[in-house]
Parts: structure tokens; C-alpha cells; sequence
């Protein structure tokens, strides 16, 4: 059993990348019910804050600091109560909507 899901991305070869794509892991961590620490990139920053589901690590030398934060426990409420909304299961009407509507528009086109 995990306590939390680890987005501590190297960031020297592809921080351009980091900041603009949020990683599938972070969706994965939250359906599977686990906060998320990640270093912080733009995309898994504004990912965390907007849905409250896991915190951002500016240093890893204060890592032990986070884990011992007292918002963990309202974090994982959180993630709890609202878990099922990253799941495919509950996406997989929206996606198959938008491969559809590619497919019309690459038959628009031809």
C-alpha cells in the first residue's frame, strides 16, 4: 500500500515539457486515491491547487517537513470524496465524444 503518488520529475533535460504537460501519472495517482508530491512545474502545480489533491515540493531537503504537513489529512478527505471524476470510467463519454468529432471533421475535410 502507498500513502502518496510522486511526481519529482528530473527537471535538467526537460523542464520546458514539465511546465506545459501534465503528466498522466497525476490523474492515475488521484483515481487510485493517493495525494500527489510533486516538484513544482507549472502544469502539476495548477493541476494540485486547483483540485486541492496533493502538495508541491520546493526543496527535497524539506520533504520530511511536507509529509508531516497537518492539511495531509483534509487533502486525502479530498481526494476521497472526488476520486471517481479521474477515473476513465467517468471520462470515457468526453473521450470517445472528441475522437468522434475528430473523425467528423477528417471526413469534413476530405
Amino acid at each position: 500500500m502507498y500513502d502518496y503518488g510522486w511526481a519529482g520529475f528530473n527537471g535538467t533535460k526537460n523542464r520546458e515539457h514539465l511546465e506545459t504537460v501534465l503528466p498522466n501519472k497525476a490523474a492515475e495517482y488521484v483515481a487510485a486515491g493517493l495525494p500527489i508530491i510533486a516538484f513544482n512545474y507549472r502544469s502539476l502545480r495548477e493541476f494540485i491547487e486547483e483540485h486541492k489533491v496533493g502538495m508541491i515540493c520546493t526543496d527535497i531537503n524539506e520533504l520530511g517537513l511536507l509529509l508531516r504537513n497537518p492539511e495531509v489529512n483534509s487533502i486525502k478527505e479530498k481526494i476521497k470524496e472526488n476520486r471517481l471524476m479521474f477515473t476513465i470510467e467517468k471520462n470515457i463519454s468526453i473521450i470517445g465524444d472528441f475522437y468522434r468529432q475528430l473523425l467528423r471533421n477528417h471526413k469534413l475535410e476530405e
